[in-house]
């Protein structure tokens, strides 16, 4: 336990990779109930959905720079942010 007290760039990249998978799934299951009500998505394409899974690293970005002060943390989230948004467009344009 004491890894999560550390201001590490492992730390910030562990937040930064599973922040978004926990994320996204709730999109997609929001996604699919939305889809059974309605009988049309939320989004235009369902990519999008990976795109908007990144605002949770945003919301983690900030805690990690203001509240708590650890700043390598925050980098180390930031980097991740920024490789999944390049795979992203990479990926899909």
């Amino acid at each position: 336990m004491n890894f999560f007290k550390k201001d590490t760039y492992y730390l910030g990249a562990l937040v930064g990779i599973i922040l978004p998978v926990i994320v996204y799934g709730l999109l997609y299951l929001i996604d699919s109930v939305y889809l059974n009500s309605f009988g049309n998505h939320m989004v235009k394409q369902m990519d999008y959905l990976y795109l908007l899974s990144i605002v949770g690293n945003i919301i983690a970005l900030r805690y990690f720079y203001l509240n708590v002060k650890k700043e390598k943390a925050g980098a180390g989230i930031l980097l991740v942010s920024l490789i999944i948004v390049v795979l992203y467009f990479l990926n899909f344009y």
